[in-house]
């Protein structure tokens, strides 16, 4: 009766050591779990961010007469500020010449930014006060010059401020001054335009549009930009008249341009309401992509060991012709980059990974943005 017992002890020890022999010949331990080599935190996809339009700008040229005969000549033009005053040792003016063949009239326009003091504006021509008065900010009178007060040859025009008391001062900021004389003479008409850098970057098209109020076809009117001819027709008089401009037919650059119209004796032109309009891509609506997750204390152990390295990685596409820098914010942690069209990786320093966590991406931009991982890599492993 106790042979059975001892065989079933004799199978049992047998098993166990064979259990024992294969573990030290090199087979894994069952009961032992192996270390992860990465851990992922974030995996998430968020589309577009930000809206596209467009936008634009209207760049006002004017009226003006082009080629022989009588109409209204730009003796001055500047678009931008410039400032008038008038102390008790000091004195500053805007002093333009005019050389005038048979001038009839002529008015001086200018936009008033703000002012300092109690002095009055004035405007001097040929050394005779056609307009003196206390202007606010925001006015925008237009002063007209008398023909008595206009010579043939050369005509001295000022404007100023006087002090407004014996001991006191006065300053004017004023913009867009423009001085025009009516005229006979052959003129062709020279004008400046400024375009910023993001308009070009971004650009996708400007016309001029212009009206023929009068024409006398004996030449063509011709009209370059930075001495790039963009027209030239014997052109009757029309309400309208567009003309497409670009970066290659017109050479646009940022800052300064410079368009010119012209024609040959005997002809003229006069033109109205001149003016660009220039449309190109803006971001109608800043984006942002956010998410918030927490972390298990195992996880964090993880990530702020000093054998592990932390990623944010990220395909991005981007709408717009410029790029557009991408503000990355994780926690207290932020960084700036202009992505790559593509895959983006940024990389994350030790301990700022916490339990509670948010990650955001904010940009003035508009693009795709896919496949955003987030993880902790072991760099032994």
């Amino acid at each position: 009766m106790e042979e059975p017992f001892v065989i079933v002890v004799v199978i049992a020890l047998a098993v166990l050591g064979l259990f024992v022999v294969l573990d030290s010949e090199g087979f894994p331990d069952l009961g032992q779990g192996t270390e992860a080599e990465r851990m992922v935190f974030v995996s998430e996809s968020f589309g577009q961010i930000g809206s596209t339009g467009t936008d634009f700008r209207t760049l006002d040229l004017g009226g003006f007469s082009v080629g022989e005969g009588r109409g209204d000549v730009t003796a001055f033009e500047r678009e931008g500020p410039v400032s008038v005053s008038q102390g008790i040792l000091s004195e500053n003016e805007l002093v333009f010449n005019y050389n005038a063949t048979q001038p009839r009239d002529g008015a001086v326009t200018f936009e008033v930014l703000g002012r300092k003091g109690g002095g009055e504006l004035y405007v001097d021509v040929n050394g005779q006060r056609v307009f003196e008065r206390d202007l606010v900010s925001e006015g925008t009178p237009e002063i007209t010059v008398p023909q008595q007060r206009l010579n043939p040859g050369t005509n001295v025009f000022v404007v100023g401020t006087t002090r407004g008391s014996l001991l006191g001062s006065s300053e004017y900021r004023l913009e867009e001054v423009r001085g025009t004389v009516n005229d006979r003479r052959f003129s062709d008409v020279e004008k400046s335009f400024t375009l910023y850098g993001y308009e070009l970057r971004d650009f996708q098209d400007a016309d001029l549009s212009f009206e023929v109020a009068r024409s006398e076809r004996g030449a063509p009117l011709q009209i370059s930009v930075n001495d790039n001819q963009v027209y030239s027709k014997r052109q009757l008089a029309v309400p309208q008249e567009t003309v497409n401009l670009t970066p290659v037919n017109a050479d646009l650059v940022p800052g300064a341009n410079t368009i010119r119209f012209d024609t040959r004796r005997p002809s003229v032109y006069t033109l109205r309401d001149a003016e660009i309009t220039l449309r190109y891509l803006g971001n109608v609506e800043q984006g942002s992509a956010r998410t918030q997750f927490g972390l298990a204390p195992s996880e964090t152990d993880y990530a702020n060991r000093e054998d592990t390295a932390e990623t944010i990685s990220f395909d991005y596409q981007n709408l717009l012709p410029s790029p557009t820098p991408v503000t990355v914010e994780l926690n207290n942690y932020t960084t700036s980059l202009t992505p790559e069209n593509g895959r983006n990786t940024v990389e994350i320093p030790e301990g700022e990974i916490k339990e509670e966590n948010t990650l955001e991406f904010r940009s003035r931009g508009t693009f795709q943005l896919q496949a955003v991982d987030m993880e902790s890599v072991n760099e032994d492993g």
